[in-house]
């Protein structure tokens, strides 16, 4: 598939494990294959690599694929499931998913508790629109996380 087969209502119209063929990425001619394991409606598809030459991947370990990539389906899986466990919906509503976002953002972080109470933060912040009827119980629970960090950070740099 490539961009001009593109339909935006259903970005690509594949299912979580489908099988793709890719021959092309990041602007490379390449022969790949890759499970699908999450789709979105801005354009990108990620996918675990099955075959082919080793693809640049993410810090998760999966590939990309977006409108410049060119890639088809070889096999369509028989049922969609939803990994609650390893990719919950509440935490994969936009291009990014949080534990992406949180690994990125606490590796800058000397304390370890600090690094928890961003990244606990970032995930009551990212889930807020998403899991419940109200954001406001988890946007509560950043603030508090993000201040038991503030905390921390005030009380050693007293110490100093």
């Amino acid at each position: 598939m490539t961009k001009g087969d593109v339909k935006m209502t259903n970005i690509y119209g594949f299912s979580v494990g489908d099988v793709i063929k890719i021959t092309r990425y990041n602007g490379d001619e390449v022969e790949a294959t890759a499970e699908v394991i999450n789709t979105c409606d801005t354009g990108l598809l990620r996918a675990n690599q099955l075959t082919g030459k080793r693809l640049m991947t993410y810090l998760s370990g999966y590939i990309v694929l977006d409108l410049e990539d060119a890639f088809e389906r070889i096999s369509s899986a028989a049922v969609e499931v939803t990994d609650v466990v390893s990719h919950p919906p509440h935490y994969n509503s936009g291009r990014f998913e949080t534990i992406e976002i949180i690994e990125e953002i606490t590796q800058g972080y000397d304390d370890g508790f600090v690094a928890h109470c961003a990244g606990t933060a970032i995930k009551y912040i990212s889930r807020a629109p998403h899991k419940h009827d109200t954001p406001t119980e988890d946007l509560r629970k950043a603030a508090k996380y993000l201040e038991f960090a503030i905390e921390r950070l005030e009380a050693e740099e007293s110490k100093r």
